[in-house]
């Protein structure tokens, strides 16, 4: 072996190690550029935004006045007569999808319309095609803690 060989060995881990360092950065990427394509989900800039109001008390008006409720939360047997006039519904976060129009993926408080205090909160995901609403699946019913906690200040 002469000088320059072994030199150039000396070279190799840190080219080793450049080449993965490389190929981690790259991998990284991929998996950042798959979260960000179109046609995935993204949250909703403004939960307070008047479309998202409005889809969120049809969700409300859907669970309430519905003969059959869809999902049998724990939360509906504290409303008497499951009124409207007594609950609001306030988002806590949203996630929206454009398609042939959205899916809209939400997380739902149901709070008491006289002290504004969170009784139930559930998931719920929604199809707004151009303005006719349709929820699509009644998700699961979570916490009142746990829906604050998901919200973007």
């Amino acid at each position: 072996f002469s000088v320059l060989s072994l030199s150039l060995l000396a070279l190799l881990p840190f080219d080793c190690y450049g080449i993965t360092r490389n190929m981690v950065t790259e991998h990284d990427e991929k998996q950042r550029d798959r979260r960000n394509m179109p046609g995935g989900y993204f949250p909703v800039a403004d939960v307070n935004d008047p479309r998202i109001v409005t889809e969120a008390n049809f969700v409300l008006s859907e669970l309430l006045l519905s003969d059959e409720p869809p999902r049998s939360y724990t939360f509906l047997n504290a409303l008497p007569g499951h009124s409207t006039n007594s609950v609001t519904v306030q988002v806590a976060k949203a996630l929206e999808q454009v398609v042939a129009g959205l899916n809209v993926r939400m997380i739902l408080m149901v709070n008491d319309a006289s002290t504004q205090k969170c009784i139930g909160a559930f998931a719920v995901s929604i199809y707004d095609h151009f303005g006719v609403l349709t929820v699509t699946k009644w998700n699961k019913e979570t916490s009142c803690a746990h829906a604050l906690e998901s919200m973007d200040y």
